[in-house]
């Protein structure tokens, strides 16, 4: 007698197509507190599946650091609750605004104090985007400011001898897509972080592809080598590098 149940195997084959695919769950940060009451925003957070944890009766799928059960077709947080909704592991992007608006609804309901509750760009442009798209700098630093941590917010990744933040593909524009070195710029990622200096020296370590295409003089092919080219370094560090290998072809 096998020891899964249908259930397991049903998530066993949904496990097959989910490893390594991403996902998104949204998080609310209360960006600033004013005579009106307290600021919220909602914005989606993209994790990797990178793992299953096989249990008696379920499997666990982890992403970040969080594990998601899959329970009637939903995977939800083992993390508990979020304005007294389950935090869900969204695998369809066109359901982020649709999952945004009933967040926002039970913000409002469930929070005290509540002015206003905005959506991220993410939220409301996700027609003419594809998911992968990140946060500005304005965006991240009003996060940063709420008390939303950075690994909360991206999805780290080896570099070389190292651990980086590194967009899955180049493209223009005011989105975060890379992140040097953590430990060599001293970037904390797990830790509130509630200095304004030091939110500052955060974003002084962010680069957008348009920071790329700056770096770059403009030259939008050069900036996209340098963008798959850098792995630990800063833009302007490596641009002699990669400058130098495309004189050598």
């Amino acid at each position: 007698m096998s020891i899964f149940t249908d259930r397991v195997r049903e998530t066993y084959n949904v496990a097959c197509n989910l490893l390594g695919t991403s996902i998104w769950r949204l998080c609310a940060s209360q960006v600033r507190e004013d005579a009106a009451g307290y600021h919220y925003r909602i914005f989606p957070k993209k994790l990797r599946v990178t793992g299953i944890q096989i249990m008696e009766d379920h499997m666990e799928f982890v992403a970040g650091n969080e594990a998601f059960v899959y329970n009637n077709g939903e995977l939800i947080s083992t993390h508990g609750a979020l304005a007294g909704l389950p935090i869900k592991g969204i695998t369809d992007w066109s359901q982020v605004p649709k999952e945004a608006e009933v967040l926002r609804g039970a913000v409002k309901t469930t929070y005290k104090k509540v002015a206003t509750v905005e959506l991220s760009n993410e939220c409301l442009e996700v027609n003419t985007k594809s998911g992968q798209d990140g946060l500005t700098k304005d965006e991240l630093r009003l996060a940063l400011e709420g008390g939303t941590k950075l690994v909360d917010m991206f999805y780290f990744q080896p570099g070389q001898e190292c651990e980086i933040f590194k967009a899955e593909r180049f493209r223009t524009g005011d989105e975060i897509i890379y992140i040097p070195d953590l430990s060599l710029n001293e970037i904390p990622i797990d830790m509130v972080v509630d200095d304004p200096e030091a939110v500052e020296d955060i974003l002084d370590n962010c680069y957008t592809g348009n920071d790329f295409l700056e770096v770059c003089g403009g030259d939008r092919d050069l900036a996209e080598r340098l963008f798959h080219y850098v792995d630990w370094q800063h833009p302007s560090s490596a641009l002699p590098e990669v400058e130098e290998d495309e004189d050598d072809e």
